[in-house]
């Protein structure tokens, strides 16, 4: 015969997923824009701080380090222009030398082996700048997120909804 199996359930589904939003500036709240169950998107404002003195620091020397990772960062973006710029000269005089040398002398030999060296040195420390922007660009994400916490404005970071605020105008952050 036919056997038939059937399953039933009811009750509440529930999201488990929260997504903390926090600070690391210290001062005084002062204005809160939301309410628990209130829905937020991305970037919506939820408190504003009155940074106290160590706040207003710590903030003053987030900001510095951002700056300097982004000055860093196009320092770097320049250098490599010129490398490249480099690369090719290199490049075009390794090729010239391809096509003229007859490789019959040592000189001959040796000029083809200086224009190869010249060029995959030049290819290299343009390929290592590539990878110190990288690492430079990482760095300044960085600082501009540590900027960003340290900021007496705070925002959400995520679409969804207020769960649990537990600071209200007039609270102590530290």
């Amino acid at each position: 015969g036919t056997i038939t199996q059937t399953v039933s359930a009811s009750g509440q589904v529930l999201q488990a997923n929260y997504l903390a939003v926090t600070t690391s500036a210290s001062g005084i709240v002062k204005k809160v824009y939301v309410n628990e169950g209130d829905p937020v998107v991305k970037g919506t404002k939820i408190m504003d701080i009155t940074l106290d003195s160590e706040g207003e620091l710590s903030l003053a020397s987030a900001y510095s380090s951002y700056l300097k990772a982004k000055n860093s960062l196009n320092s770097a973006q320049d250098s490599l222009y010129s490398l490249e710029t480099i690369v090719k000269q290199k490049e075009y005089a390794f090729e010239t030398e391809k096509e003229n040398n007859s490789y019959q002398s040592s000189e001959e030999r040796l000029s083809y082996r200086v224009a190869e060296s010249d060029y995959l040195k030049a290819k290299n420390d343009y390929d290592a700048k590539k990878g110190d922007i990288q690492q430079l660009q990482i760095a300044l994400n960085g600082a501009w997120s540590e900027y960003q916490s340290q900021s007496p404005s705070i925002s959400a970071v995520a679409e969804g909804v207020i769960a649990n605020i537990v600071a209200v105008e007039g609270t102590k952050i530290e």
